[in-house]
């Protein structure tokens, strides 16, 4: 399976990072457009890396969702899938091909919703303030 979320490979290539050897371990990259959630994007192992939106409700954090993939041969494939509102959650390390079309659908309104954009802006408003 090959790497589903192409707007997440824009948002990191507009921060300079090629691939999740170039991420530090719970270094996150985080993107804030106007109006949406931050979205998140954040290796949490030595091959793994999740994506999501969180918020904190009751003191807890929740994800809204988060699909944790992990990279093989540059290639990365869901093995877990968190959506708290929804009550869902699956793991697998094979592969959660269920949540394709999930993954596709989101990949478009991240696009839509102008997350590549804002990385841009905020990686050149970090080269001028250099």
């Amino acid at each position: 399976m090959q790497f589903p979320m192409g707007t997440i490979r824009q948002i990191l290539a507009a921060h300079g990072i090629d691939s999740i050897d170039d991420l530090e371990v719970n270094d996150p990259v985080t993107v804030s457009p106007p109006a949406f959630e931050d979205l998140t994007i954040e290796r949490i192992g030595d091959d793994l890396v999740a994506v999501g939106h969180y918020y904190i409700q009751r003191g807890d954090q929740m994800c809204d969702p988060e699909i944790t993939f992990k990279e093989t041969d540059d290639r990365w494939r869901p093995v877990e899938y968190i959506h708290h509102p929804l009550g869902k959650q699956r793991f697998d390390e094979s592969g959660l091909m269920e949540v394709q079309q999930f993954i596709s659908s989101w990949d478009s309104r991240l696009e839509k919703q102008g997350f590549v954009r804002a990385a841009e802006q905020d990686a050149n408003s970090g080269e001028e303030q250099s």
